[in-house]
């Protein structure tokens, strides 16, 4: 197969049927859809358990404890090298501060117990021997501490991994047209979609301006993070030189990927809305919305101190920063009438203080 999907779920009840049907029901059919259950309490195990009998595309890999997306993303990266089971990433006590002790099991034989972890620790800086140097000098030290991440994707089955969200919906030629765009542009390593913003009944209340070309793209990174994370198609070799998902970050991992990218890596967006975005009080940038801001700034020091960008663009931090000291009813009111991003002045957000939008 050619695409290996990854989901990731904790307690999703409500929309995680949907969003997986909608995977299921694309026009390219020749993929994997791999669900990492990150110890979900409700009903979210049973309907996944439905799901994957009856379609040998999804297979369930549960976490025995909740590990957060960041931790079950880097597991999900590591089983879609293994279909048959769920690779071992670290030794029964990590030592790396992104690696974890704790359990992951194959839904299809629940009494097999694995040790999952991070994929790598990412690059650290080196201004003299850059990403790259960074890349080989931690697959040394991870092949001296018995960590196989590199060699276990070496051996993926996939050429392509995407990314799919539990609360959102692809449209059936999502997964077709992204990799006809890759196969065609073999330049690009990454690609991602336009989408529209819909609410818990699935309503549009808006679609956002998404950027389509590669060098503008790069140019916009250091200040936004101009992807849709559950949009993303990439180049798994891409992946493997990047060594997955930093888990230091629990909030904003993607764009820290993304930063880290920046410097080897061309991406793009396709223009036609192939994704569709649910807009809840439970997504992780309105819950969580100071920590993901916190995360989103160190990401930009660290791409700065790494020398991918000007010293100039830590201008671009201020924002940010701003946001992380000013109330959070103030911010969500800037989002809306200063920066046009009036979907969070929609009534699904309000109840969060959001000011009324005046009738124009």
């Amino acid at each position: 197969m050619k695409i290996q999907v990854l989901l990731c779920v904790h307690n999703g009840q409500r929309f995680v049927r949907e969003a997986i049907l909608s995977m299921l029901g694309q026009t390219y059919h020749d993929f994997e859809l791999l669900v990492v259950d990150d110890a979900s309490t409700d009903e979210t195990a049973e309907i996944l358990k439905e799901l994957a009998a009856s379609d040998p595309r999804v297979r369930v890999i549960t976490n025995e404890t909740n590990l957060g997306l960041t931790k079950s993303l880097n597991i999900a990266l590591a089983a879609v090298c293994h279909p048959e089971k769920t690779h071992s990433l670290c030794h029964p006590e990590p030592t790396l501060p992104h690696s974890h002790p704790e359990g992951a099991k194959q839904l299809k034989d629940p009494e097999e117990t694995r040790d999952p972890s991070s994929a790598v620790r990412p690059p650290q800086d080196d201004k003299k021997g850059g990403l790259l140097q960074d890349v080989q000098a931690h697959g040394a030290l991870r092949q001296a501490q018995g960590i196989q991440t590199r060699d276990a994707l070496q051996q993926a089955q996939g050429i392509f991994v995407a990314r799919m969200d539990a609360d959102d919906i692809a449209f059936p030629e999502r997964l077709a047209k992204q990799l006809t765009f890759l196969e065609n542009h073999p330049a690009i390593d990454m690609v991602g979609t336009a989408f529209e913003w819909i609410d818990a009944d699935g309503k549009v209340i808006g679609k956002p301006a998404v950027i389509t070309d590669s060098d503008q793209l790069h140019r916009a990174l250091i200040r936004t993070n101009p992807f849709l994370h559950g949009s993303i198609m990439i180049r798994r070799t891409v992946l493997e030189q990047a060594g997955g998902y930093d888990e230091r970050y629990k909030k904003a991992q993607d764009y820290d990927l993304w930063l880290r990218l920046s410097r080897t890596t061309r991406f793009a967006n396709l223009p036609e809305v192939l994704m569709q975005k649910r807009m809840t009080r439970n997504m992780i940038s309105f819950k969580s919305e100071r920590a993901q801001i916190r995360f989103a700034i160190r990401a930009r020091l660290a791409a700065l101190k790494r020398g991918d960008y000007p010293l100039w663009c830590a201008v671009y931090l201020l924002k940010p920063f701003l946001a992380t000291v000013l109330p959070l009813s103030v911010v969500r009111w800037a989002r809306a009438r200063l920066f046009g991003q009036k979907v969070y002045a929609h009534r699904t957000l309000k109840e969060g203080g959001i000011p009324r939008l005046p009738h124009r």
